[in-house]
Formats: structure tokens, C-alpha cells, sequence
């Protein structure tokens, strides 16, 4: 790897407690509830990567007091450096995307480019793990905006945009049971395809889908009703992929719900999956003969803790992982640069909950000032290379 990485040690990934309730909401368009997720970052790394260069920053005064001792060492940052490469994974995109794990060797480069550049079978890349294969996009649509926070959602512009994605290319799209209408939108989404489209298009459309259920006992007929009720929403006969995630570890019930869910792969799921799981469990999950394609968490150039044990574990295992906060909302931005939100309308408003939970993101990580120059470095290897800072070239 080019470059050396400072990182604290990260036995496990910690999942997001939410305030999202347990209930499943029904299918509405008005209304929305309002999700405020909020990720308690007890492990940071200090190597930021990019794929387009090597530069170091001096930020020795500004990084002053925020280096702590961890374990026997000294947690130390001699210098930020922007990772020539990256062997283990390949990520891209604004909205959650893939990053697969091969042996030590650069990944397939993806040039970035307009909207219209982007079908063709390179973007694309299979979930496989044993006898379980989706073929998705790179590059995932997510829909956690149409779970409130975002404003009132039209239901005719949400499926237009919908079909604009998928016109251009972008096919797969990333939602949950409790995303609000999101499996509704899909469902209608889905049969104006089969409606205005030719059916080998059909054939490139993916939905995946997440299942948050309360952690109460999983009954087979509780984990088949529920399947049912996102299949029903989304329209389809058989859910692409089922992504699970699990509030309580100590409740060991999520290894009979990840047995049901397999059960039913014979019509009703075609893949199961993983989302916000550490690494502990979903080695437990493995050891258990589960067989689960990804696990779904979050990765940025500011959080890289994935990284860690986790990308091992997947790389010997064959498990892949889907990310998300890839730009941290937008505030991996150029609209956020040369901003000091610590003054009162001063910057660009955080009037969004991904803006909200990824500044929280930013505090913990060392903080505005630090931020700053981090985008500051950033733009400079941007405009080298003729792109945004959001965007991500080889």
C-alpha cells in the first residue's frame, strides 16, 4: 500500500442505534416520519484516501491536543497523507456503493464521467458468496431521503427520478422497510418498467431492501410474514436481496431470524445480506453456515474503520461490503469549503439529517478547523485532475 496508516485498533464495527421505531410504518406518501440516526464513532483513523494523488499537509498545530494514547502505544499522526492506492477495495459514488475485496492487486480502473457514461457492463459487479450471486450496479441509489427530514416527497417525481437513474445506467436501488414510502416507490417504479421499458432492461434492475424488526423472537411465521410485507410494497415475487440488522446483540436471536431468512431464498429472497453488523457477529454469522453475500456500512475518507478487522474477515470470507456516507452527505463538498459553522448563519444550512449526522461525524473526528483543511487539500487534488472533490477517479 502506498503510504502508512496510523489507525486505532477496531475489533468490532458498531452499528447505529437510531430513534427509528420499531413498528413497521405503513405505505403512505405524506406524513413522513423523521429519522435522526446517530453513529457513536468510538474508533477513528487518521490516513485519508483518495485515488488521485499523494499530498502532505502540515497540521501539527491544528491537530494539537486531539491525539490521545491508545492501549501501550502512542496513538501519534506524523503527517496526513492521501493514499496513492488502496489494494482491497474499489469505492466510488454519492449514494451507498460497492467496494469489493480481491487478493493484494489494484482493482479495475472506472473512469467518471456523465450521467449517460455510465451503463455498460464494467459498472457493474456481482455479490457472490457460495452458491448465492447478485448481479448490481457499482454505484447504488439510496433512498434513505424518502424517509423524512428531506421535505414532502411527491410520489410522481420520485418515480420519474427513479426512471432517470435507471435510464442512465443506474439501475440498483438501496431502501428499507422502515425508508418510509420507499417500497411503495419501487413497486410503482418497478411495473412502469415493465410497462415502458423492453424486457432486457427489466433484467438490469435490482431492489435491495432492509429488514429492522424489533428484537423479539423470531418465529419462522414472523420472519415470512414480514418478508412478505416488503414483497408485497416492492411489487416483486422475490426480494433481489434482504438486508437484516439487529438492535441487540445480546440477544442471540438474530442467528434463528438469519436461518429463516435463508429458508426462505427458495422463492421469496434471492440473496441475504447483512447491514451495520460488527465484525464479532457477522464471523459468528459465518461460523454458523450462513451464507450472507455483504454486510452494509458506513465508509468515508473521514471514517475508514471498516477498514480494518472487518475488511479481513471479508477478504478471507468472500463476504463483500456495501458502503455508505461515501461523501458524508454532501459535506465532502465544495459547497462546505471555506465555511466556519461555528458562526450562526455564516455557512450553508445543515437542514438535513444525513448533513446533521455526518457533522457529528466531523466533530468527533477532530473538528471544523480540521475539516477545513482536509477539504482545502482535497480541492487542490481536484482541480489537478479537472473533477469535484465528490468525485473519485483512476
Amino acid at each position: 500500500m502506498g503510504g502508512s496508516t496510523s489507525a486505532s485498533p477496531c475489533s468490532s464495527y458498531q452499528p447505529s442505534p437510531s430513534t427509528v421505531p420499531f413498528q413497521r410504518p405503513p405505505s403512505r406518501f405524506k406524513d413522513i416520519n423523521k429519522n435522526h440516526v446517530r453513529l457513536d464513532l468510538n474508533s477513528m483513523v487518521s490516513t485519508l484516501v483518495s485515488d488521485l494523488g499523494s499530498v502532505d499537509i502540515n497540521l501539527k498545530k491544528q491537530r494539537s491536543g486531539l491525539l490521545k494514547k491508545h492501549r501501550d502505544s502512542q496513538y501519534r499522526l506524523v503527517e496526513l497523507q492521501l493514499v496513492v492506492r488502496f489494494p482491497c477495495f474499489t469505492m466510488t459514488g454519492t449514494p451507498p456503493s460497492l467496494f469489493t475485496m480481491p487478493p493484494r492487486r489494484r482493482a479495475n480502473s472506472v473512469r467518471c464521467g456523465k450521467a449517460t457514461q455510465v451503463s455498460g457492463e464494467t459498472h457493474r459487479v456481482t455479490e457472490k458468496n457460495g452458491n448465492d450471486s447478485l448481479d448490481i450496479c457499482r454505484v447504488l441509489n439510496g433512498m434513505w431521503q424518502t424517509s423524512g427530514g428531506w421535505d414532502r416527497i411527491d410520489r410522481d417525481d420520485a418515480v420519474e427520478a427513479m426512471l432517470r437513474y435507471a435510464d442512465a445506467g443506474l439501475s440498483t436501488f438501496d431502501m428499507a422497510d422502515h425508508y418510509g414510502p420507499a417500497e411503495d416507490l419501487y413497486g410503482i417504479f418497478i411495473n412502469r418498467v415493465r410497462q415502458e421499458r423492453p424486457p432486457e432492461y427489466l433484467e438490469k434492475v435490482r431492489g435491495l431492501t432492509k429488514w429492522v424488526p424489533p428484537p423479539v423472537k423470531m418465529t419462522s411465521s414472523f420472519v415470512r410474514d414480514s418478508v412478505n410485507v416488503s414483497r408485497k410494497r416492492m411489487d416483486v415475487a422475490s426480494l433481489d436481496m434482504l438486508q437484516f440488522h439487529w438492535w441487540d446483540y445480546a440477544n442471540t436471536g438474530y442467528l434463528d431470524a438469519l436461518k429463516h431468512l435463508t429458508d426462505l431464498k427458495e422463492g421469496k429472497i434471492k440473496t441475504v445480506a447483512l447491514t451495520n453488523f460488527d465484525t464479532e457477529r457477522l464471523q459468528i454469522i459465518l461460523e454458523n453456515e450462513i451464507p450472507v453475500v455483504s454486510n452494509q456500512v458506513q465508509h468515508s475518507i473521514v471514517d475508514m474503520r471498516s477498514q480494518q478487522k472487518m475488511a479481513e474477515l471479508c477478504q478471507l470470507t468472500g463476504v463483500k461490503l456495501i458502503t455508505y456516507g461515501t461523501v458524508m452527505g454532501g459535506l465532502l463538498s465544495e459547497k462546505f469549503l471555506d465555511t466556519n459553522l461555528n458562526i450562526p448563519f455564516a455557512g450553508p444550512p445543515l437542514n438535513t439529517p444525513s448533513l446533521q449526522k455526518y457533522k457529528r461525524m466531523v466533530d468527533a473526528w477532530g473538528g471544523w478547523s480540521l475539516f477545513q483543511a482536509l477539504l482545502q487539500t482535497l480541492k487542490g487534488i481536484a482541480t489537478k485532475h479537472g473533477v469535484s472533490i465528490a468525485t473519485r477517479c483512476r
